[in-house]
C-alpha cells in the first residue's frame, strides 16, 4: 500500500505518514496507530508492543499466570471464603442492572452469602463471556465500587454509555482495556473519550461446565 492510500484511508497527513515511516516521530500518536492498524487490516496491539506502549512480556507473564488457575481451584477458593460464620449477604444483579454510570442495585433477583471483607460489594450475574476463560458466561463476579484500580486489574467501564468488562492497563498517560478473550483488539483510551470506571472485579465464582 502506497503512502499515499495510507494517508486516505486512515486520514494521517501524507508527511506524518512519511515521518513515522523514516522514524521521524520519537512517540507516534496512538490514535493514529490504531488507525494504521485498521487500515492495514492488522492486530493493533501490535503496534502497540512495537511503539513500546505495551510491556507484552508483563501481559502474557500476568496472563499466563491467571489461565494456569484451574476453575475448579477458583471455585473451591471462593466457597471457602463465602462458608464462614460471619457471613454477609450482597444482592446478586444481572449483568444488565450495569448502566453507564452506575450498577442499579434495585430488583436483586437473589442475594450472596459473602465473607465481611466482601459485605460493602454486590454480585453480578454475567450473561457475555467477553473475559474468558477467566470468567466464563453464567459466572458470579463480586465487584466493589469506589475502589482504586491497578494495571491488570479487572473492572466494569462505561465508554460513551456502552458498558464493558475488561482488564485495565495504563503506561504513562495511556490507558488499555484488554479481554482476556483472544483475539479481541485492545481499546485505546482517549482524553476525550466519555470513560468512567464503574467499578473493580474482586472476585470471580465460574460456573462448572
Amino acid at each position: 500500500m502506497t503512502s499515499g492510500m495510507l494517508s486516505y484511508k486512515t486520514g494521517i497527513h501524507r508527511s506524518t505518514i512519511h515521518r513515522i515511516e523514516n522514524n521521524d516521530i520519537e512517540r507516534i500518536n496512538p490514535k493514529n496507530l490504531k488507525a494504521i492498524a485498521e487500515a492495514l487490516n492488522i492486530n493493533y496491539l501490535n503496534l502497540f508492543i512495537l511503539a513500546g506502549y505495551v510491556d507484552i512480556e508483563a501481559i502474557m507473564d500476568f496472563s499466563e499466570d491467571i489461565i494456569q488457575k484451574s476453575v475448579k481451584e477458583k471455585i473451591d477458593e471462593h466457597l471457602k471464603a463465602i462458608s464462614k460464620v460471619n457471613s454477609h449477604s450482597i444482592p446478586l444483579l444481572k449483568y444488565e442492572a450495569i448502566t453507564s454510570e452506575k450498577i442499579d442495585h434495585r430488583n436483586p433477583i437473589s442475594f450472596l452469602n459473602v465473607d465481611s471483607e466482601e459485605k460493602d460489594c454486590i454480585s453480578i450475574l454475567m450473561n457475555c463471556d467477553d473475559m474468558s476463560p477467566t470468567i466464563l458466561d453464567e459466572s458470579i463476579i463480586i465487584v466493589k465500587n469506589d475502589v482504586e484500580i491497578n494495571s491488570g486489574d479487572i473492572g466494569i467501564f462505561s465508554i460513551d454509555e456502552n458498558v464493558l468488562i475488561r482488564r485495565f492497563f495504563r503506561k504513562n498517560e495511556t490507558i488499555l482495556l484488554l479481554s482476556d478473550k483472544i483475539p479481541y483488539n485492545p481499546i485505546i483510551i482517549e482524553k476525550n473519550d466519555n470513560f468512567k470506571i464503574i467499578g473493580k472485579v474482586l472476585k470471580t465464582i465460574n460456573k462448572l461446565k
